[in-house]
C-alpha cells in the first residue's frame, strides 16, 4: 500500500522538483517496491491522459511511452473513458433534476398553507359560535361561586346571590352595589347579573 507521503514524492519526481540525493533515493526504492512503481506508472499515464499531451517526455524511456500510448489507445482505456462521461452526464441530470424540484417546492409548500388556511377559515365561520350561542352551552347556574357564610359580615353580599338565585337581578345588584366585599365572587355575580338585565 502506498503512503501518502510518497503519492507527494511522487508527483515531484514527475514535476523534476526532487534534491538529487532524494531522486536517487526514489529511484532505489522503485526498483525495490513493485508497488511504488506502478503507482509511478499510473500517474504518469494519468498527467499524460489529462494533459492530452503525447509528445515523449525526457524522464521517459520511449518504450515505456509507447507502452502508455498503447493502453490510452486500447479498447479498455475507451471504455472507461465512456463509463466516466456516461457518469458524468447522469451526474449532471441527477443535478439539474434536484435543482427543478428545490424550486418547485416554494410553489408547492405556499400551496398547502393557503389550501390549510381556507379550509381552517370555513370550518371557523361554519360553525354558529356566537356569543348567544356560547352563553348558551356554557353557562351554568351550578358553576357559579358559593359566597353565603355562617355569620352575618357579609349580609348585603348573601341577599344579592340569594336574589340572584331567584332571577331577581334588579334587586341584586343593587345588594351587589351595597356591600362593601370586594371579592372575585362578588364581581362574577355582578357582572352575570347585568349581563342577565343586558345592560
Amino acid at each position: 500500500m502506498i503512503e501518502d507521503t510518497n503519492y507527494l514524492k511522487i508527483e515531484q519526481y514527475l514535476a523534476g522538483t526532487l534534491p538529487q540525493d532524494e531522486l536517487v533515493l526514489f529511484e532505489k526504492q522503485m526498483e525495490l517496491n513493485k508497488d511504488l512503481a506502478d503507482a509511478v506508472k499510473l500517474s504518469v499515464q494519468v498527467n499524460l491522459h489529462m494533459s492530452n499531451d503525447f509528445v515523449e517526455n525526457e524522464s521517459l524511456s520511449s518504450g515505456y511511452a509507447s507502452e502508455i500510448r498503447a493502453f490510452i489507445e486500447s479498447d479498455t482505456a475507451k471504455k472507461i473513458k465512456e463509463d466516466l462521461e456516461q457518469a458524468q452526464k447522469e451526474f449532471k441530470l441527477n443535478e439539474e433534476l434536484s435543482v427543478s424540484r428545490k424550486k418547485r417546492f416554494p410553489f408547492w409548500a405556499a400551496a398547502s398553507i393557503v389550501v390549510l388556511l381556507l379550509s381552517s377559515l370555513a370550518f371557523f365561520f361554519s360553525q354558529s359560535n356566537s356569543p348567544e350561542n356560547l352563553y348558551a352551552a356554557y353557562y351554568s347556574e351550578n358553576d357559579m361561586p358559593s359566597v353565603i357564610q355562617r355569620d352575618e359580615t357579609n349580609n348585603m353580599l348573601d341577599q344579592g346571590v340569594v336574589a340572584y338565585q331567584n332571577q331577581d337581578y334588579s334587586t341584586a345588584i343593587d345588594k351587589f352595589n351595597a356591600t362593601t366585599d370586594k371579592s372575585a365572587a362578588l364581581f362574577i355575580y355582578k357582572g352575570m347579573a347585568y349581563a342577565n338585565t343586558n345592560q
